[in-house]
């Protein structure tokens, strides 16, 4: 993503992905997007929500962060697996898509006082 970088820094305070996912796992997840900086790292101080999929779920999604995401690149995804009733087991088949990915966010756009370039 590139988001801020150099003499520029795009300091975003709230960010809201929006997806509708498809699931065609036999248990329940919860899903977790965490911001990432260019070097692969986790971004501080930033608040995330969750959220809950069902087995074979088909909905709607939204993950919210807030805090000071500087330095923005990119998600990590994490899915944490729900153990069932029934012992279901996982096949590579079987997968969990993020389809209509949108992302939006809202903050501020900070330039160096000595850049010379013209807006």
């Amino acid at each position: 993503w590139g988001l801020g970088g150099g003499d520029e820094k795009m300091e975003i305070s709230k960010l809201s992905l929006n997806a509708d996912v498809v699931s065609s796992l036999p248990v329940a997840v919860t899903l977790k997007a965490t911001p990432i900086d260019e070097n692969g790292l986790v971004i501080p101080d930033v608040t995330m929500s969750t959220v809950d999929i069902p087995a074979f779920g088909k909905c709607p999604i939204e993950i919210l962060m807030t805090g000071k995401i500087l330095n923005l690149d990119g998600m990590k995804y994490t899915l944490t697996v729900k153990a069932g009733q029934d012992a279901s087991v996982l096949r590579p088949t079987q997968s969990l898509t993020l389809n209509n990915l949108k992302i939006r966010v809202s903050g501020k756009y900070i330039v160096d006082e000595d850049d010379d370039d013209t807006f």
